[in-house]
Parts: C-alpha cells; sequence; structure tokens
C-alpha cells in the first residue's frame, strides 16, 4: 500500500507522506529493504526517480535521496540492479548537474 501511494498517486501530499513512511521504515528496520525490493518498490522507486531528473522539488529530491540513500546503503543485489539495470548512475548525475547550474556550481566536478 506504501508503494503504490508513495509512487503512483497524483496527490502530492499523500505520495511525500507514504514516502517518508517509506524511508522511516527502510530507515529503523533494515531487513525490510529486501520486502521492498521483492514486492516491486525499487522498480516504482527508479521511475519516479528517472521521471524527476528534469523537474526540482526540494521535498521530492530530499524523500527519494533519503530513499534512495537507504537502498544503496549496503553493498548486494539492489546496489547491482540499481548501477546496471536501471543506470541510476546517469540519473543521479542529471540531477547533480541541474542543482550545479541553478546555483551557480561549476558541473565539471560531475565528471
Amino acid at each position: 500500500m506504501l508503494c503504490v501511494n508513495g509512487f503512483e498517486t497524483s496527490d502530492v501530499l499523500a505520495r511525500r507522506e507514504a514516502q517518508r513512511c517509506l524511508a522511516n521504515a527502510l530507515l529503523l528496520k533494515p531487513e525490510k529493504r529486501n520486502v521492498f525490493v521483492e514486492v516491486g518498490g525499487l522498480d516504482k522507486f527508479v521511475t519516479i526517480f528517472k521521471a524527476s531528473t528534469s523537474k526540482r522539488d526540494a521535498d521530492d529530491d530530499f524523500l527519494l535521496g533519503r530513499i534512495g540513500f537507504l537502498l544503496s546503503a549496503q553493498k548486494g543485489e539492489t546496489v547491482e540492479r540499481l548501477v546496471n539495470e536501471h543506470r541510476i548512475l546517469e540519473d543521479i548525475k542529471k540531477v547533480l548537474t541541474v542543482f550545479c547550474n541553478a546555483n551557480d556550481i561549476d558541473s565539471t566536478i560531475l565528471s
């Protein structure tokens, strides 16, 4: 239910609240990270993260960044899938480039 509300609902407030709950659960119960992946949460996270690379919103950036950090905090299959299957590093670089450009930071440091 949290994955559906966190990544598929059009209600911004409900989506963000569900993402907060997901992030807290992933933080407090690290063993549930595998459950999150098994129920399709990883794919839903990647889809919304990739869609957010062209638009910036501080609340969305924080919540997606927090979930992404918690999913990748331990080496393993999830990190391998994010890097190899989903090519998430390219999208992270896009987000950081947009951030650098918006804040007059030299984005060549990302190369």
